[in-house]
């Protein structure tokens, strides 16, 4: 992110949590930790990736439980020195705007885990963590005030109206596949979208494509169209229940999504590195 957009992004915040009575903020958005201790409110952080130190498994690595004290210690240090880079990244930007915008004492050059006074309301912020316990087990060395919430949910099937053509795709006898990609993005959608439809082919699926961000699917031939169905977005809790299975990016909200729909999933990321190198 560029020092500018950080700058202005901070100061749009500020401006916006003017009155508020508590702060819930995300690690994109961590800036709502030092409006909180300016405002002098309680705080909260919420995260759907796991961000607190552990010995457990390392920094965004949930699935490479630790074995031995010296894996676990690795483990544990990890999450300090992401911590740290990213602080040094934007600790000019921050400090300034702590001292010039909210009138606060600039953090020290390690960052606010060696402040030698730090307020109670910003002493021990309570942690919301957005996953289930079932898939990501809460570590045993996570402080109290760390909780496992479960997935969040924004439902929307009921008031969804889908095209009228989606529902006439779904209403055939066999359910189809599904392909989403949500925000991410590749230098050749055309690659992965002929590679998709030649599987498609061969497998003799039909297939909803979630074009997402990248723009997948939009060279689909109109010989196709009858196999394939490309639209933007839809709302998952709508649409996951009726199909076979989903071949997704990996997000959490996604992968959330299809858990609770109780529909087998694949990565995309192996298939999409596979269709762009050919």
């Amino acid at each position: 992110m560029s020092d500018k957009l950080f700058l202005q992004q901070l100061e749009s915040a500020w401006a916006a949590s003017l009155g508020a009575e508590v702060i819930i903020y995300t690690l994109l958005a961590n800036w709502g930790y030092h409006i909180a201790e300016k405002l002098g409110v309680p705080c909260f952080f919420a995260s759907v990736l796991s961000l607190t130190p552990t010995g457990m498994f390392p920094f965004l690595r949930f699935s490479q439980i630790a074995n031995n004290p010296l894996s676990r210690a690795i483990n544990y240090a990890s999450y300090f020195i992401a911590e740290l880079l990213y602080w040094q990244r934007y600790r000019k930007l921050v400090n300034h705007f702590r001292t010039q915008t909210l009138k606060l004492p600039p953090l020290p050059y390690l960052g606010r885990r060696f402040r030698r006074r730090t307020l109670a309301n910003v002493s021990r912020i309570p942690v919301l963590y957005g996953f289930s316990s079932h898939v990501i087990p809460r570590p045993h060395d996570w402080p109290k005030w760390v909780y496992v919430t479960g997935f969040w949910f924004i439902d929307q099937a009921d008031t969804y109206e889908p095209p009228l053509e989606l529902e006439d795709f779904l209403g055939k006898k066999v359910p189809p596949l599904c392909f989403g990609f949500g925000s991410m993005t590749m230098p050749h959608p055309g690659y992965l979208t002929y590679y998709i439809v030649e599987a498609l082919k061969k497998t003799r699926q039909g297939n909803i494509i979630l074009s997402g961000w990248g723009n997948v699917g939009n060279i689909v031939n109109i010989k196709d169209s009858l196999r394939v169905f490309v639209i933007k977005d839809v709302p998952h809790d709508w649409l996951l229940p009726q199909v076979r299975a989903m071949v997704h990016h990996g997000g959490a909200g996604t992968t959330a999504a299809v858990l609770r729909a109780g529909i087998p999933e694949r990565d995309s990321t192996l298939f999409c590195r596979s269709a762009c190198l050919g």
